[in-house]
C-alpha cells in the first residue's frame, strides 16, 4: 500500500510531489533508521533492521542515547532536543 500523506524516500507531501517510485523505495530495507509519533515526540529507534518498539521502562538509555548521537545530523531537531523518552537537549 503506497503512502497516502508524506513520502519519506523523497521527503516530501505526497499531493505535492510529481511522481513517486513506490516499488522502488519497498525494494529498499531499513537497516537503521527511526519511528517517531509526531504528536507525542515518542521515538523508537529501527536497529539492524529491527524497530525497538519497548515501554519506556524497559528501552536502554545508554543503547538509544548513542543511537542519537551517532545519527544526530539525521535526526529531526525536535526529537533531538525534546524527544521521549530520551533526548541530547
Amino acid at each position: 500500500m503506497p503512502c497516502e500523506i508524506y513520502c519519506s524516500y523523497h521527503d516530501g507531501m505526497v499531493s505535492s510531489l510529481p511522481e513517486t517510485r513506490c516499488i522502488e523505495c519497498y525494494s529498499y530495507e531499513i537497516i537503521d533508521g527511526l519511528l517517531v509519533c509526531r504528536k507525542c515526540m515518542r521515538w523508537y529507534p529501527v536497529i539492524d533492521e529491527i524497530p525497538i518498539m519497548l515501554p519506556d521502562n524497559m528501552r536502554s538509555s545508554k543503547r538509544e542515547l548513542e543511537f542519537l548521537r551517532k545519527w544526530a545530523s539525521r535526526v529531526p531537531e525536535e526529537v533531538l532536543k525534546a524527544g521521549l523518552p530520551f533526548n541530547l537537549g
